[in-house]
Order: structure tokens, then C-alpha cells, then sequence
């Protein structure tokens, strides 16, 4: 928890610009660059974004929650990529995401129906979790990472 006086120094804070551009990619590449587009690299751009916007995400619920930041870490990629895993290879959690997906956006009244395609080669997108660790643990301070300088934020 942070006291009083005292700085956020989540990975979100520190790499806002990283964060906005990879929410962007994700929704452009859905809801446009799929449509007009289809093909192996729009396919592959969506599991790049969701791959450093998840960890992030379960980063910040878990810092909501107390966790130290070191453990939230941890946990945020290893949550990120059981996620990401999960939905690309079990066929019960593929439906329940498409059959979730398809009624929020149906709730909003939107023209869209979710069909994820089961994909092995979308794991490979993980490595991009590997990126959110790396930045997560440079704004951590670790000794062992040089921490991070105005200039060289994304």
C-alpha cells in the first residue's frame, strides 16, 4: 500500500505512453485492421498488445489489493501467461471467453461476435510478457537493473 506523500511506482506510471500505445494497437487492430486486413500479422499484433497490457492489468489489481510490488510482479506474469495459455489451448475456456466477449458487446449494441481461433503460434506473443517484466522490474529498482531515466521511457 502506499502511505501518504509517498509516489505510485507501478510499472503503468512509469511507462504511460508503452501502456496507451499498446491499448491502441489492440482495439485499431481488432475492430479495423482484422476487418480490412486479415492475415498473419494482424493476427499476431492483438496477442503482442495483450501480452504486455495483462500483466499490467493484473499488476494494478494486485497492488489494489495490498501485495508487495515484488510479488505482484511476479504473480502479474505468471497470472498473464496461465491466462493467455489457457485461452489459446483449452476448448471449455475458449467458448466461455467467445460466449463473454460476444455479450459485452452486445450489451453495448455493437455489430460484433468474438471466434477465437485456437492458434499454438499466438504463445509465442508471450515473450512479450517478457517486456513487461523487464520494465516492471527497472522501475522496481532492482540493483541488478539500471533504473529507469526520463529520457529513456517509452
Amino acid at each position: 500500500m502506499i502511505k501518504a506523500g509517498q509516489q505510485s511506482s507501478s510499472t503503468l506510471t512509469q511507462y504511460p505512453k508503452l501502456a496507451i500505445a499498446a491499448l491502441l494497437l489492440l482495439i485499431v487492430n481488432d475492430h479495423i485492421f482484422k476487418a480490412y486486413y486479415p492475415g498473419f500479422i494482424t493476427g499476431k499484433l492483438s496477442d503482442v498488445a495483450a501480452a504486455y497490457l495483462l500483466p499490467l492489468w493484473f499488476e494494478m489489481v494486485l497492488n489494489s489489493l495490498g501485495i508487495s510490488r515484488q510479488r505482484s510482479i511476479v504473480l502479474a506474469t505468471l497470472m498473464s501467461v496461465s491466462a493467455l495459455t489457457a485461452i489459446e489451448v483449452s476448448p471449455p475456456i475458449i467458448k466461455a471467453y467467445e460466449q463473454v466477449h460476444t455479450q459485452i458487446y452486445g450489451s453495448l449494441q455493437l455489430p460484433y461476435v468474438s471466434k477465437l481461433t485456437a492458434d499454438l503460434t499466438d504463445l509465442y506473443a508471450q515473450v512479450f510478457s517478457a517486456l513487461y517484466l523487464y520494465l516492471a522490474r527497472r522501475v522496481q529498482g532492482n540493483a541488478h537493473l539500471p533504473h529507469p531515466s526520463p529520457r529513456s521511457r517509452f
